[in-house]
């Protein structure tokens, strides 16, 4: 599954965003909740970093099927159903973590609730009488009678059932222990399921999948399975491993000896090794030269837990060797979700650095070697598959800069200083440690409802998704591709399957949103905007920055900001969209004390 990015939807001219104030007054109505929300849930043991991140970017507003249809745009405040309170024993089980509610609306009618616990309730939604129970199911493991899970979307089957996608995290099956390790990181499992609208007992009924997959991370985006890994069928077998051939094997030279194709010139300088590298009990630090004249945007760098990709685009005219890795296999496994990389172009110097810090998986496993063999290329061995022996002084890791500097000038290389191909908009001012890590980097997972098939995306950098509405429409992601956020729309029925099209363009949108320091959510109306709400932490409420949509090749853009909660509003809970009959598209926001409703701002 490919994000091709259309050039011609690009702006590289754009210079940035003008502010077009909107009344504060006129646009944001505020209204007290019947009771004060709160989002805290107490836990037994500690949380993993995939579970933090999942809790701290849950939604907790539900837009779905939307009933605001009224001219006075004022919400109405309706117990829908009161859930049984859950009795939790001293068993393994209640050392799990309990998971947030959920509600979603499967039709109009029909409401799927989630309580946090492992019970699953299905209700009729009546507006003019109490809801009523029609089905209760619950989730059960190996490793409790009743698992806590999350639910994450519904909908009505054209055979009336509902089908519904849920996670949750998996335990040790003897003692049930959610203890956080390094060294063990936790396994999620995604389920698709399939349930009646009612049932004939009274008992619960257990969930039984339809399809089942397992990752490292909490889905972030569940019409397409988004998170921070690629999730495998549980049955799938574990890569193979590989073993070179003797003819495979790279020789060992003697002291003095030149293995090179062509005898050294001793007016030149020895050709310095295609990198550098060296470790720590947890950590493996890369080091490559590239040119300084190399973009941001133009490097790609992905990983997995076993694999390096590494390619650069668009690089002038130079004798210095640019990397280029699809998938290599590295020497032994590491932590997607908290490897980086850094851009160094230091300053007018020829070359500058590209800085890969691998997060090992196994803290103390010391390795032999950055990758696990070399490849076998139709020209013989590549010089980027030759092993490097293992820089043992940190400080020395210059120096494979000095020595391109004078192997490239020997050569007659030609520096290309720093400034060139970055936009006037980042010049001066971009900070690469910042900027690298905007947004959440997300695998791309496409199931079919019956399991069969799945394909799943290389990891991307994901800045917005689409706003949770009441329309139908294609799901829709924003990703970062350099200082810009490039929108793709996804077409499900492909000749090809599943494919995405880049639809647009939100120009320096990866740039602004590197200055906010309270984002919460992240959401854009395709075609129209970008939003992006602060979470409001330690009672100074919560703004919403807009970013609008630009027309061709402008080279300016409106922005837009808006206070939504108030100091005393409490924290921002939920952001959700619907269509009103007379105000047009209206943003409803719900924070702790407070139901926040934003009106003509699209």
């Amino acid at each position: 599954m490919e994000f091709p990015v259309q050039r011609d939807l690009l702006n590289p001219m754009f210079e940035g965003y003008k502010l077009d104030p909107i009344p504060q007054e006129e646009v944001v109505s505020r209204f007290d909740l019947p009771s004060t929300l709160s989002q805290g849930i107490v836990s037994k043991s500690p949380l993993s970093f995939p579970e933090v991140q999942s809790r701290i970017y849950h939604n907790h507003l539900t837009v779905s099927h939307g009933r605001a249809a009224y001219d006075a745009l004022e919400p109405r405040f309706t117990t829908v159903y009161e859930l049984p309170q859950s009795v939790t024993s001293a068993s393994a089980a209640s050392l799990m973590h309990v998971e947030f509610p959920v509600a979603l609306l499967a039709s109009p009618d029909v409401l799927l609730v989630s309580d946090g616990h492992g019970s699953l309730h299905v209700l009729r939604v009546d507006a003019h009488a109490p809801s009523q129970a029609s089905a209760l199911y619950k989730l059960s493991t190996v490793d409790a009678d009743t698992h806590p899970f999350r639910l994450h979307e519904a909908a009505l089957t054209p055979d009336g059932d509902i089908f519904a996608i849920l996670s949750f995290r998996c335990y040790d099956s003897a003692t049930g222990s959610s203890v956080v390790e390094k060294r063990h990181p936790p396994k999620f499992e995604v389920w698709g399921v399939k349930i009646g609208q009612t049932s004939s007992s009274g008992e619960p009924q257990a969930i039984t999948p339809v399809f089942r997959r397992r990752g490292d991370s909490v889905p972030a985006y569940s019409y397409l399975i988004a998170g921070g890994c690629v999730y495998r069928p549980l049955e799938a077998p574990p890569a193979p491993s590989y073993t070179p051939s003797p003819d495979e094997m790279a020789p060992i030279p003697r002291a003095d000896e030149n293995l090179d194709d062509s005898p050294a010139d001793p007016d030149t300088p020895p050709r310095p090794p295609p990198y550098s590298w060296y470790q720590t009990p947890d950590a493996l630090t890369v080091v490559f030269a590239l040119p300084s004249s190399t973009n941001t945007r133009d490097i790609r760098v992905a990983f997995t837990t076993t694999t390096l990709t590494l390619s650069v685009r668009n690089v002038a005219d130079t004798t210095l060797p640019i990397p280029t890795y699809t998938s290599q296999r590295l020497w032994d496994t590491i932590r997607p979700d908290t490897t980086y990389w850094t851009w160094d172009r230091a300053g007018e110097r020829t070359c500058g650095l590209l800085t890969l810090t691998l997060d090992k998986a196994e803290e103390g496993r010391n390795w032999m070697h950055v990758f696990a063999s070399a490849e076998h290329a139709s020209g013989g061995l590549r010089r980027e598959d030759a092993e490097v022996p293992e820089t043992r002084d940190p400080s020395e890791l210059a120096g494979i800069r000095d020595s391109l500097e004078k192997y490239t000038t020997a050569l007659g290389g030609e520096g290309g200083g720093l400034g060139h191909g970055v936009p006037s908009l980042g010049e001066g001012e971009m900070d690469m440690e910042i900027d690298s890590t905007v947004g959440r980097e997300v695998c791309v997972t496409w199931v079919k409802v019956d399991g069969a098939e799945d394909v799943s995306s290389t990891p991307v950098q994901l800045l917005s998704t689409d706003i949770p509405s009441d329309n139908d429409h294609a799901s829709s992601f924003v990703l970062k591709n350099g200082l810009d956020g490039t929108a793709f729309s996804l077409s499900a029925d492909g000749p090809n399957g599943p494919q995405w099209t880049h639809t647009g363009t939100f120009p320096a949108l990866s740039f602004v949103l590197a200055s906010k320091q309270d984002t919460r959510f992240v959401y854009h109306v395709p075609g129209r905007a970008v939003m992006a709400f602060e979470g409001g932490t330690n009672d100074r409420g919560s703004n919403v920055y807009l970013y609008r949509a630009t027309e061709g090749k402008a080279l300016w853009s409106k922005q837009a900001i808006l206070k939504i909660a108030e100091g005393t509003s409490g924290s921002l809970l939920g952001v959700g969209f619907v269509n009103h009959s007379k105000h047009g598209p209206v943003i409803v926001c719900l924070a702790e004390k407070q139901l926040i409703v934003l009106k003509h701002v699209l």
